[in-house]
């Protein structure tokens, strides 16, 4: 019969090892789950920050409509008081220094756009759509 060496591990190099290995992989999961909260942190930041700008510039945006309606609404008086339906583009409005060029606050380029004129029960109902290249007004083209 054969005697087995000592040359082998033992119990306790087992454990001492194994222990090694766990305390590295807590060491490992701890530095994952810390990343993923401050990648999470800084996305919600960033979507917060997104949001931010989007609703400044959709006041931009508006404040834009809101200009084209009296541009407009100027502009019917004096070019056509009796039509009940007319139209108008933003070129028009601007070349006829009714409003000065509009501009994208995103990335500044030139927006274009238009303005209707209904008469509807006697009242003038002045709707202005825009189009830039980061934003188009609800119902432009319809």
């Amino acid at each position: 019969m054969n005697k087995l060496d000592n040359k082998g591990w033992g119990l306790s190099t087992m454990i001492v090892y194994s222990s090694i290995i766990i305390f590295f992989l807590l060491i490992a999961t701890y530095f994952v789950i810390v990343l993923y909260h401050g990648l999470s942190e800084d996305l919600k930041q960033e979507t917060n920050q997104a949001q931010i700008i989007d609703k400044k510039n959709q006041a931009i945006y508006n404040s834009y409509l809101v200009k084209m309606n009296t541009a407009a609404e100027t502009y019917f008086l004096n070019q056509s008081p009796n039509q009940e339906q007319a139209m108008v583009t933003l070129n028009v409005l601007t070349e006829g220094n009714y409003l000065d060029s509009i501009y994208d606050p995103v990335d500044n380029k030139l927006c274009s756009g238009y303005s209707h004129k209904q008469t509807i029960a006697e009242e003038i109902v002045i709707t202005s759509y825009l189009k830039c290249s980061n934003y188009i007004s609800q119902d432009y083209g319809a």
